[in-house]
């Protein structure tokens, strides 16, 4: 209606921003169209922050139509802009959507360059909804990373705004990365907890592909922790049954990538190449460095459980140069420990030895005592911070209670006395009421006695008229 009735340039730019924004959930095509009438109306009205907004909006739907080339070539104009135009919010916007996406390809320096430059701007201008969600994102780099500690410490900043503002979107996103982190570290009761949580709160918003991604964290879950390889497949499997046309194309590479190395825990070398050849095979055009140096680090081990050494060295060699060049320690630590494994089964000491030093190197890196010790430390600060804003909340509540208390008892108090007053007034009023209408009355008695008497004197003069008129007849008889 906006955009059809109103004669405003930036009232029409605000609407097709927020059909956009809705449009990009619904319909993509639709989407476009509302984006260019947006990019459109903007530079007709030489409004620099609206071009900028269109700008990012352009690179979010190219993200969401999976083409991320164009998506990062978007988010950079946006960025190149906003500085030239000095537009703090929205090179913001950008700088952490480049952040966001980068990280998803696993180009960690590129991402955490664009995150922390995005935070710092956010922080300036105190932005907090955009520290949440920047926040969240460079938990996951860490994460990625195997900086555990650091990981979970902006994922609790993040969570103590998103649980103020009441976001339940984001929070589904961020519980599922705090299962994952968790799940990383080997707490499986925790980590179970917050998968069932944000999964709770994923059917009340109905938001189905993270329902996927959950699903499917679940389903390594119980493979990696519990080993319980039948609940894994039972979970991982389902995730791929829910609306497969919307699955993001990295995200069913990464099912695919999951249900083979199950198949490798489980010695069912065969059936978890046939995985890792689906997700060889699918169509990315953008294709996620951490992915894929997953994907050729679980061929290795594959290809060495059937005895193909040359096989599971190619592809081990192949995945590790990946996860050098992005410093993915996991999986590092991974393709080390299956070369050592490769060539202590060929007798090749020496270099069995290397590896396996480069593995204990790695892995020793933070030991999971001191990790867990930081770890409960971030934990309790938080519940402590959170307690102090409670009982600060309270003491705020207990003394508004008292201050209303106080204003009640000063109003009955107002009250009462302006209610004795009105009575005072009331009983004075009728007492000067009653005196009003005894004076009445007697003045009344008084003109009725002054009426008589006046009565008596006109007959009284009409008497002496009719002796007058007499005395006088017999004068003129004589």
């Amino acid at each position: 209606n906006v955009i059809k009735t109103s004669k405003n340039t930036e009232e029409r730019i605000d609407a097709y921003l927020s059909l956009s924004k809705l449009m990009l959930r619904k319909n993509l095509d639709s989407a476009d169209k509302m984006i260019d009438s947006l990019l459109r109306w903007s530079i007709r009205g030489n409004i620099e922050n609206k071009i900028a907004r269109s700008y990012n909006m352009r690179g979010v739907y190219f993200w969401y139509k999976g083409n991320y080339d164009s998506a990062i070539y978007f988010f950079h104009k946006t960025r190149e802009y906003s500085i030239l135009n000095e537009i703090i919010q929205d090179q913001t916007r950008a700088s952490s959507n480049l952040g966001a996406i980068y990280n998803m390809f696993g180009e960690t320096d590129s991402a955490k360059k664009y995150l922390i430059e995005s935070i710092a701007l956010a922080r300036q201008v105190n932005d907090l909804k955009s520290v949440a969600k920047i926040s969240y994102d460079l938990g996951n780099l860490f994460g990625n990373l195997g900086n555990y500690e650091k990981a979970l410490e902006y994922f609790i900043e993040s969570q103590k705004l998103l649980e103020d503002f009441n976001d339940s979107v984001k929070l589904i996103h961020l519980y599922n990365s705090f299962g994952s982190t968790y799940q990383e570290i080997g707490n499986f009761e925790k980590s179970l907890e917050f998968y069932m949580i944000a999964m709770e709160l994923d059917l009340i918003v109905d938001d189905v592909n993270i329902l996927h991604d959950i699903l499917n964290n679940l389903g390594v879950l119980y493979w990696q922790l519990a080993r319980e390889f039948d609940s894994a497949r039972h979970y991982i499997l389902s995730s791929l049954e829910m609306q497969p046309d919307k699955i993001n194309p990295i995200n069913k590479q990464t099912t695919f990538i999951n249900l083979g190395g199950i198949e490798i825990d489980d010695e069912k070398f065969e059936k978890a190449l046939e995985y890792y050849i689906k997700a060889q095979s699918l169509n990315i055009s953008y294709p996620s460095h951490y992915n894929q140096s997953a994907l050729f680090i679980n061929m290795g081990v594959a290809f060495k459980g059937l005895g193909q050494y040359d096989s599971a060295r190619y592809y081990t060699f192949k995945g590790l140069k990946i996860a050098l060049e992005t410093n993915t320690k996991m999986w590092i630590k991974n393709a080390y420990n299956t070369l050592y494994l490769v060539d202590s089964a060929e007798n090749r000491l020496d270099s069995a030895f290397y590896y396996l030093k480069k593995y204990n190197a790695i892995s020793d890196s933070l030991s999971n005592e001191e990790l867990d010790g930081k770890i409960a430390e971030l934990e309790i600060r938080y519940e402590t911070e959170k307690k102090e804003i409670e009982n600060q909340e309270l003491k705020n509540q207990n003394d508004l209670n008292e201050q209303l208390i106080k204003n009640q008892n000063i109003a009955i108090i107002i009250g009462v006395f302006a209610f004795i007053l009105f009575i005072l007034y009331f009983i004075t009023v009728l007492r000067s009421r009653k005196a009003q209408k005894q004076k009445n009355i007697e003045l009344a008695r008084f003109n009725k006695k002054i009426l008589s008497q006046q009565q008596q004197l006109e007959r009284a003069n009409f008497k002496l008229e009719n002796q007058k008129k007499q005395l006088s007849e017999l004068n003129i008889t004589k």
